[in-house]
């Protein structure tokens, strides 16, 4: 896992892909390069219009995901780790633990299944690290084999 130095986290830290148009994460990451939407939502640095599921754009993902790594902007961690992360929406605070697992573990429902997501989402994602060869955000498909709206 590639985690941000500290001394660029503040920069490195973003929204989920997927509660920003690309429009607003394009202007949400103007004038900042080290920003993870350049690697999320990697259609921010082609041209407006670019189809989000073009092959391009995973490219796109995969090569800025490599540069904040060049850089020293993300470093490997040197062995399994956990991460706590808090959420704050007004008075509601919600915190958690991030960690890795397994899809076994996942389809014989050792692990809560908390979403259902549509198949062109999954897809996308799915797309998104088998370009980039690594997970840069959560994952939950239905593996049920149902396609949500």
């Amino acid at each position: 896992m590639a985690a941000p130095r500290p001394e660029y986290a503040a920069q490195v830290a973003s929204p989920p892909y997927d509660v920003l148009s690309s429009d607003e994460a394009r202007q949400m990451a103007a004038g900042n390069p080290l920003s993870f939407l350049h690697v999320g939502k990697p259609e921010i640095d082609l041209p407006p219009g670019t189809d989000v599921y073009s092959p391009t754009v995973y490219a796109k993902g995969a090569d800025n995901l490599r540069k904040l790594i060049e850089d020293g902007v993300l470093e490997r961690e040197p062995g399994p780790a956990l991460y706590l992360y808090r959420q704050r929406m007004g008075n509601h605070v919600q915190t958690g633990v991030v960690a890795g697992a397994s899809v076994d573990e996942y389809e014989s429902d050792l692990i809560k299944k908390h979403e259902h997501t549509r198949l062109v989402k999954e897809d996308d994602r799915t797309r998104h690290i088998d370009a980039l060869d690594a997970q840069s955000g959560p994952v939950v498909p239905d593996l049920q084999g149902e396609a949500r709206d």
